[in-house]
């Protein structure tokens, strides 16, 4: 059967990934990368009322830095949410519901793994949104009518680096630009543009160690 939108978990011996086995339903599968063993089913939209869409479009979800926890978007309950799942079943699933009608897209988690940033697609514009588990508190990082998305963790947990068009979209004259590359300072919310290549088009950033 195939798979689609891999994640692979950081010491590299498992993987997420969406599949379609029975044609029917759209589910989200952990497996071994050694042996390919399907070892775990995380999610699933057959015959179930919990969710009614995964947000299959980027990536199966993003792992925790000690690899222990996976976060992905999903749709339940008419609400869009972040769902964070104990790879080894030692807690339940914990489901972070968005309070505004939106798309959540693409979550990444923090170094110290006690918050989750993530994208919400909402009235047409993109934002950054920053989730404490502990507090359970979400704030919002960026609002602006530009594109905000895939944001990714410095290793100090820091800085977020993202992509976004505000560097190149002219909303006045309604011409808009390439997606381009900034980092956001967690603490502040002051961005910074990061150098680009030019007339190109980038996406899905990541930080060296």
């Amino acid at each position: 059967d195939k798979g689609f939108g891999p994640a692979l978990g950081p010491d590299g011996r498992a993987v997420l990934f969406f599949s379609e086995q029975d044609r029917l339903s759209l589910d989200l599968f952990l497996a071994d990368t050694e042996t390919g063993r399907v070892t775990r089913k995380l999610a699933t939209l057959a015959g179930s009322a919990k969710f009614e869409s995964l947000e299959a479009l980027r990536s199966a979800g993003a792992w925790s830095w000690d690899g222990q926890r996976v976060a992905f978007a999903a749709i339940g309950r008419g609400q869009s949410s972040v769902v964070v799942v104990d790879v080894r079943g030692a807690a339940p699933a914990r489901t972070i519901r968005f309070p505004r009608p939106g798309q959540v897209l693409t979550p990444a988690w923090s170094p110290d793994g006690e918050r989750l940033a993530f994208s919400v697609l909402e009235g047409g514009v993109t934002n950054l949104y920053l989730y404490d588990l502990r507090a359970d508190a979400i704030r919002q990082l960026t609002n602006d009518p530009y594109a905000d998305l895939h944001p990714a963790w410095s290793p100090d947990g820091q800085r977020i680096a993202f992509v976004t068009d505000r560097f190149s979209t002219d909303l006045a004259t309604l011409h808009f630009g390439a997606a381009e590359l900034a980092t956001i300072d967690v603490a502040s919310g002051a961005v910074t543009p990061q150098p680009a290549i030019d007339g190109g088009s980038h996406g899905s950033p990541q930080w060296s160690a």
